[in-house]
């Protein structure tokens, strides 16, 4: 009985038909499953009886579907959600903008962000510096000499983090150098949170933490390290998170506090994918091609992409809502019966924000 009961749905699923096997795979339960564990010998095993029932020319078709399906979800990819800050809803016009970066926000006090479009890239009143890569970054203060004072960024992972699972993490950093900036410090780092806040607790506690003084006011230097997630965490947070006594400061010229660019922030299954992670200028481009509007959106919104593009849409809790196939270059997506809250819309393997307000 078990054995019939597997060998039908391995037939099913296997049949060749492709409109299945895409509405298999879009099933974020099984994402998470080939993303743990990535291993073809499990991935036979699940099959049990169907090795002893299956032909050599069926083995020969499993293997070969399975070989194509474990190489398509084993790619890595970045879970942060506008990891280069290029896309926005909005240009930035002030100081406390984060949040007009899409995925981002302040998660302690206002940290700042920059891009081309409002023309404080590469020139802004914290110093002279192009992008990373592209057009945005982020900047936020890591110490002030008036008290005890973090800037804070946040951004909501297009999936949660999978308990017991090892992540790399990666984000590049510049030190800021115009007036008033003057100090330099260490402790530039990152720590997860299965909440959003907008009040971090500052106890001397980072996930990853860069311990030496960064002073480089020309090149960009990449933090990184790597971790075991031992909860189901939503949110990836950076800056310091060390209080005075444990931060060292330098003051090499006038100025008030210390201040610096993030760009560049990978998080991954994968050490060598984040270890050489940059943006590409396909993404980019291809970022510059999508579009969601209206964002935040009531009963329906329209999605603009290449027609070559599948489309997912994720809720906050990682469960499909919505796939589609390559097609048509526009879509329109009746959304009226979705909840209120952030979704996350995946496009040729980029994460959009999107915002459902009825």
């Amino acid at each position: 009985m078990n054995t019939q009961k597997q060998t039908t749905v391995c037939t099913l699923n296997f049949s060749g038909k492709l409109g299945n096997l895409k509405h298999l795979t879009s099933k974020p339960s099984l994402l998470k499953v080939f993303g743990s564990f990535c291993s073809l010998v499990n991935l036979w095993e699940s099959c049990g009886k169907l090795r002893e029932t299956c032909s050599i020319a069926g083995k020969r078709s499993v293997i070969l579907f399975f070989f194509i399906l474990v190489t398509g979800f084993c790619k890595a990819q970045n879970l942060v959600v506008n990891p280069s800050f290029e896309d926005y809803t909005s240009c930035p016009t002030s100081v406390g903008d984060i949040y007009k970066a899409v995925g981002w926000d302040a998660f302690n006090n206002s940290p700042d962000y920059f891009h081309s479009c409002s023309f404080n890239v590469p020139n802004n009143g914290y110093g002279y510096q192009f992008a990373a890569q592209g057009n945005a970054y982020a900047g936020l203060i890591t110490y002030w000499e008036g008290g005890l004072y973090r800037e804070i960024i946040g951004d909501s992972l297009s999936i949660p983090l999978v308990p017991f699972q090892k992540y790399y993490l990666s984000f590049k950093v510049n030190c800021a150098d115009a007036s008033p900036v003057g100090y330099n410090t260490n402790n530039i780092g990152a720590k997860f949170s299965t909440v959003k806040t907008s009040a971090v607790n500052i106890n001397n506690i980072a996930t990853i933490n860069y311990s030496l003084l960064i002073n480089d006011t020309l090149n960009w230097l990449r933090v990184s390290g790597s971790f075991t997630a031992d909860s189901a965490y939503k949110y990836l947070l950076i800056g310091n998170f060390f209080d005075d006594l444990n931060t060292t400061v330098t003051n090499p010229s006038t100025g008030i506090y210390a201040y610096y660019f993030i760009d560049e922030v990978c998080l991954a299954t994968d050490s060598m994918f984040c270890a050489n992670y940059t943006t590409s200028i396909n993404e980019l481009n291809d970022s510059k091609s999508i579009s969601l509007f209206p964002n935040p959106a009531d009963n329906v919104i329209s999605i603009h992409a290449n027609s070559d593009s599948a489309i997912s849409i994720y809720d906050s809790l990682g469960r499909n809502v919505f796939y589609r196939a390559e097609g048509s270059a526009i879509v329109t997506v009746n959304t009226e019966d979705w909840s209120n809250g952030i979704y996350f819309v995946n496009i040729s393997n980029i994460t959009h924000k999107l915002i459902i307000h009825h």
